[in-house]
């Protein structure tokens, strides 16, 4: 049986402005992404307006609205970012049993 350690694990939740864009550029313009409609969490307003552009002027367009957003929505994100580590914390020893019993 393998012992898997907290120390061996490592993970980095990061903020990444371009990869965030093509997540919406693409969460907008495609009917369904893995099936779930993106646009069911964009205001409609935005949504109208990254259709109506394409993939360059839809980039100069999200790349500063998610820095602003970044910046409004920082204790949201300061939340979510502690969430998720008390929840690996929390739920790191019963998780690698899993994988350790899946896997041998």
């Amino acid at each position: 049986m393998t012992n898997i350690k907290k120390q061996d694990i490592k993970y980095k939740i990061k903020l990444d402005v371009k990869k965030d864009a093509d997540n919406w550029y693409i969460g907008c313009t495609k009917a369904s992404l893995h099936g779930v409609d993106f646009t069911e969490r964009v205001s409609k307003e935005i949504v109208e307006k990254i259709r109506g552009m394409n993939e360059k002027e839809a980039f100069n367009f999200l790349i500063p609205y998610l820095k602003e957003k970044y910046i409004t929505e920082k204790d949201e994100i300061d939340k979510f970012i502690t969430y998720v580590k008390n929840e690996y914390s929390q739920k790191f020893n019963k998780g690698c049993q899993k994988v350790v019993k899946i896997l041998g």
